[in-house]
């Protein structure tokens, strides 16, 4: 079940990077400046991004409280950055 639980939090992760460079490519030749804090009101990628970020959170902390950081970190963050390559040097290359 454990082991689940990680791919859905590793998931949810990377949907929710994608999600947030979506969404911040709508806005990257504007300047900084206070209407960013609008943005996901405005902006539907950025909105699921966060919410997407939000469960992959809830989720970690659950599995932490199921095993030790030092068996939880390494296999997630390998997780991460492996499905977040992947998907990244497809969208480079389009």
């Amino acid at each position: 079940m454990i082991p689940l639980l990680i791919l859905l939090e590793n998931a949810l992760a990377v949907a929710a990077q994608l999600s947030l460079r979506r969404g911040a490519a709508r806005f990257a030749d504007q300047p900084l400046a206070l209407s960013i804090l609008l943005e996901p009101v405005r902006n539907p990628f950025i909105l699921s991004g966060l919410l997407l970020h939000g469960m992959s959170f809830f989720l970690y902390i659950f599995i932490l409280s199921k095993l030790r950081l030092n068996v939880l970190y390494p296999v997630a963050t390998g997780l991460s950055i492996s499905s977040r390559s992947c998907p990244s040097s497809s969208s480079a290359s389009a």
